[in-house]
């Protein structure tokens, strides 16, 4: 019988990935017995890493921003973890012709209302 090979995304830690493969590997072996499931962890020399500690994640460590503005792009992330639409709702709503806006992107407002 065939293999299923098994890729993570990016920003799997190696502890989080072997566990996910354990899960599926019993999962497979419940459903479709013989078959094989291959790790594929790339993560650890390709991926992404927690670089200096977390420090460039906002609250990672408890520390309030030190500005309004990082104080706004942790909210706006915090509202995009709850809503990942959030953005381009806000961009369907725009009247047309706010803001700076070239060919490529000129008809995108209305593409996104079709949407909804």
């Amino acid at each position: 019988m065939g293999s299923l090979l098994f890729v993570h995304g990016t920003g799997v830690r190696e502890a989080g990935y072997l566990s996910t493969v354990a899960r599926i590997t019993r999962g497979i072996r419940n459903h479709v017995p013989g078959q094989n499931v291959q790790p594929c962890f790339w993560g650890k020399h390709e991926g992404a890493t927690l670089a200096c500690d977390g420090r460039s994640i906002p609250d990672f460590e408890g520390l309030k921003p030190t500005n309004e503005a990082a104080d706004a792009s942790r909210v706006l992330w915090e509202l995009l973890s709850i809503d990942p639409t959030y953005e381009l709702r806000e961009l369907a709503g725009m009247p047309s012709g706010v803001g700076p806006m070239d060919a490529s992107v000129a008809g995108f407002a209305d593409k996104v209302k079709q949407l909804a």
